[in-house]
């Protein structure tokens, strides 16, 4: 199992159900130790392909979510109603800032009211496309890359003011 610090753990895609895991651990601690009110929400950086959108299905699953998980690139959102799977959250949001040119854009999805939201999980890819708004929501973030068949994730780290 993957420790919560802030180093690289290689895992495998046969290895991905415990990586999510522990990014639901991550979020769900840093959201009870620092008693934040409203949404946890996290962001996965990394390279195309590097895993963010599969990591992301992957949660939706070890949640019960049963509907097809896919990136929200043109959509920029997706939400997802989850089951109870020992933690407090009760909703998914999937957010793709890639396409995201002006953080003002974020309206339109009410990002703010999103990050609000109490028992709510919201995953952001590209999270880099919108530093200020994940300050603001007191986000942690992974970064995420690979090479070949080997994955690697970072973190979790906390957005600096």
């Amino acid at each position: 199992m993957l420790e919560s610090s802030h180093m690289k753990h290689a895992y495998s895609l046969d290895q991905l159900s415990l990586v999510a895991q522990q990014v639901i651990n991550d979020a769900f601690s840093d959201h009870q130790t620092r008693a934040l009110l409203g949404a946890a929400v996290v962001g996965l950086e990394g390279d195309l392909g590097a895993g963010k959108t599969t990591l992301v299905k992957e949660i939706a699953s070890r949640f019960g979510v049963t509907d097809t998980v896919t990136s929200p690139t043109f959509v920029i959102a997706k939400w997802y109603d989850m089951e109870d799977a020992g933690h407090h959250f009760k909703k998914l949001v999937h957010i793709d800032a890639y396409r995201i040119e002006d953080e003002i854009e974020l309206e339109a999805i009410h990002f703010d009211t999103l990050c609000q939201e109490e028992h709510a999980l919201v995953i952001v890819e590209w999270p880099d496309r919108i530093p200020h708004a994940m300050k603001k929501a007191k986000a942690i973030r992974f970064v995420l890359t690979h090479e070949g068949e080997e994955r690697q994730i970072d973190g979790p780290y906390q957005y600096e003011d």
